[in-house]
């Protein structure tokens, strides 16, 4: 909250519909008490409220969700949450599926040193790596299939608390949304009706 001239004014005692689970819709309250924060106003506040969108599911099908986690994982959760932070999945995903392929190609180079050695001690080193490679390759890959299967899971619980939190502003025929026009100057309410 800022007054004409700039100044920002701490709201400390509020009350009411504040909190970060709160979902859309109509009907809620935040009460400031002024007395007990010791304001008096006497000019024109700006007040901001800060709201996070709720993503339309209708837009998506699940399946195609499903299948860009395949391709990608993470993508999947990009498109419902408008958050880049979940390619980092991806990215894990893939380095694992590398890796894997690494090792496991070290570890042939190493069996094919082990079967061509003829020193019985050198022999026995190429062989301690190649299963030491192949043991890594095995280990990068089931972690890389991990990291499919958490993409997974977490879209799919994702999808199912975002459609539930959806669920019931979406079947509303009626709605009802703030906004500001800046032609106007002042705060507006939109109304829009589905047939």
């Amino acid at each position: 909250m800022t007054t004409s001239d700039g100044d920002v004014i701490r709201a400390r005692t509020v009350d009411g519909d504040i909190n970060r689970k709160i979902v859309g819709g109509q009907g809620y309250k935040i009460v400031w008490d002024l007395v007990a924060d010791s304001i008096f106003i006497n000019e024109d506040v700006d007040i901001q409220i800060n709201a996070d969108i709720t993503v339309d599911l209708s837009c998506f099908k699940y399946s195609t969700l499903m299948l860009s986690s395949t391709v990608l994982p993470g993508t999947g959760l990009k498109k419902i949450t408008q958050k880049k932070s979940y390619l980092f999945l991806g990215l894990l995903g893939y380095s694992g599926i590398g890796a894997s392929i690494y090792f496991y190609v070290q570890g042939q180079k190493a069996y094919s040193d082990y079967e061509n050695e003829s020193n019985p001690i050198t022999r026995q080193e190429h062989y301690d790596l190649a299963n030491k490679n192949n043991n890594n390759a095995t280990i990068a890959g089931i972690s890389s299939a991990g990291i499919w299967l958490i993409n997974y899971i977490w879209l799919t619980t994702k999808w199912n608390r975002m459609k539930k939190e959806n669920a019931s502003l979406l079947n509303n025929k009626l709605k009802i949304y703030g906004n500001y026009s800046p032609v106007l100057k002042k705060p507006m309410f939109t109304i829009s009706y589905q047939f």
